[in-house]
């Protein structure tokens, strides 16, 4: 990459360097090591934290953890949070720090599912596990004492957020009451401006964008395509109100800004948030001025029911 080809935001020039060695050979190890990271989430001063398995579709097991704040007035919401990674990588520091930095300042419990990755499951196995979990939250909700369901995903858990709901509207249950998409992908072999512009970005290009498709989908699927790139799908009145946050140095930019005007289009309301001189994955940063901003909108979007 050229120097200073970009202009990127104080708080993210330290990771304009950032790029994920995306190499079949070297996934399980990032799997053993990011797997650790789920382990070790453990109760603390601020959450009750309880680990638990359902069976899935084939008859394996799905881990996820619901997290409880420690307070003395916990609402009826639930942060349904779907982490990104390419569907290749499990959740990151980040995902759990922000899934909780959430839940608290929301006074809600919040849930964080660790779906099945490619390349050993394909795609449709982390759709099926996101879905298997949200019909577990929905069969459960008097016991959770929840009503409100916000699905939260960045990356391709933007695409698992908006397939979860695709899945809840073709199984006739209860549909989540909010989405809130961070740079997702949402297309597929949809040549946009920004996958052909954006090919040496740091955190995720067009590039890796290939290498991910190639680990995660199959070629052999036609029936389910609109669980692979839900921009496909046809959008129904009831669809939930959606806020979609895109960076401006990103090649899934377009995909987030397609579906902002497809929404929008079929009369869903809808927010949207393009977040300038920034990668895609700006979370990581995490605890920086600009991300405690892009939070702090978040939480004002998701408390305006």
């Amino acid at each position: 990459m050229k120097k200073n080809k970009y202009k990127y935001h104080d708080d993210l020039k330290k990771y304009r360097n950032f790029y994920i060695p995306i190499y079949k050979f070297l996934i399980p190890f990032f799997h053993f090591c990011l797997n650790l990271i789920y382990i070790f989430q453990r109760s603390n001063k601020k959450f009750i934290i309880e680990k638990k398995k359902i069976k899935s579709f084939d008859d394996k097991y799905i881990k996820f953890m619901v997290g409880t704040p420690k307070i003395t007035d916990v609402n009826n919401n639930c942060i349904y949070f779907i982490h990104g990674g390419g569907f290749v990588f499990n959740g990151a520091p980040h995902h759990y720090k922000l899934a909780k930095h959430l839940a608290y300042e929301l006074k809600c419990k919040f849930v964080f599912v660790d779906y099945r990755l490619a390349p050993k499951y394909k795609f449709p196995y982390a759709p099926n596990d996101c879905f298997s979990v949200y019909q577990w939250i929905i069969d459960n909700k008097n016991e959770l004492n929840i009503d409100n369901v916000i699905l939260v995903g960045d990356s391709a858990g933007g695409n698992l957020s908006v397939v979860t709901t695709l899945m809840a509207q073709d199984n006739n249950i209860k549909l989540p009451d909010k989405l809130v998409l961070l740079y997702p992908v949402l297309t597929k072999d949809l040549v946009t401006d920004s996958m052909l512009k954006y090919t040496d970005t740091p955190m995720c290009n067009s590039k890796d964008g290939a290498k991910y498709n190639k680990l995660y989908y199959t070629s052999n699927i036609n029936d389910e395509r609109r669980y692979m790139a839900p921009y496909e799908a046809d959008i129904f009145s009831d669809f939930p109100k959606t806020y979609i946050e895109v960076a401006e140095y990103d090649c899934l930019h377009d995909d987030g800004v397609l579906f902002y005007n497809k929404l929008k289009d079929n009369g869903i309301e809808v927010e949207f948030t393009e977040v300038k001189n920034a990668m895609h994955g700006y979370d990581i940063a995490y605890g920086s001025s600009l991300i405690n901003e892009l939070i702090e909108k978040r939480i004002k979007f998701i408390k305006h029911f």
